[in-house]
């Protein structure tokens, strides 16, 4: 299989991933979702199978270039740590003063932070587990590498890969009109991934950016 027809197929099944339970609701089928009124022993257990069996597609997927992969990030570390946290400092930056000024105008909540610290506080080893591990590496390799392989214009991808980012994340999860200005902020922080993926081409560097960034959130939400 070609790196063409990987991308398209490891988006494809995120769409699905992302989307099943819409699906197989609206065709009658009873899935455990999580939500927060919903936070099951039964549907932390399916969403935890369901991460780990995506992550370990991947790996299988992308198996002949992963021992690759690691050994450029070793072999340009220096360059690639700078990279991280000069990226991820712009980002947040960004991120942060477009989402208070969301907040701050409309008094409104972004979407999600219910249902994580409702995780929290009922399967804290789980959200871990999903923030830290699962989630970075099924998001990047989608938004990142597999768009990064589609689209050969730098600005193009970026632009698109953050934007996309930003639909996919709050579309599916916001509960009144005026949450979806956080599209913007999404955005912006998932063109900042992209422009770490265009600079290196290694999905590490995004993926530890993204690590970073859910590291930050669950400090602050124990806290």
């Amino acid at each position: 299989m070609g790196r063409k027809e990987k991308a398209i197929l490891v988006i494809l099944l995120f769409f699905l991933y992302t989307t099943y339970p819409i699906i197989l609701t609206s065709l009658g089928i009873y899935v455990p979702i999580i939500n927060p009124e919903n936070v099951t022993a039964g549907s932390i257990l399916f969403q935890v199978g369901l991460d780990i069996l995506f992550v370990l597609f991947l790996l299988f997927l992308y198996r002949d270039t992963l021992k690759s992969v690691f050994r450029d990030f070793w072999d340009n570390k220096k360059q690639y740590i700078k990279t991280i946290f000069a990226t991820y400092g712009l980002a947040l930056v960004c991120y942060l003063a477009i989402n208070a000024l969301i907040v701050g105008l409309l008094k409104v909540q972004m979407p999600n932070n219910v249902l994580q610290q409702r995780l929290l506080d009922a399967a804290p080893i789980y959200l871990a587990i999903s923030m830290l591990i699962c989630t970075p590496v099924i998001e990047e390799v989608a938004f990142r590498k597999s768009f990064g392989v589609l689209i050969e214009n730098k600005w193009a991808y970026i632009v698109l890969s953050g934007l996309l980012y930003g639909v996919f994340y709050i579309c599916l999860s916001y509960t009144e009109p005026a949450q979806l200005l956080f599209i913007l902020s999404c955005g912006v922080f998932g063109g900042f991934l992209a422009h770490s993926y265009y600079k290196t081409q290694n999905v590490l560097v995004p993926i530890a950016i993204h690590v970073i960034h859910n590291i930050l959130f669950l400090l602050i939400s124990i806290s």
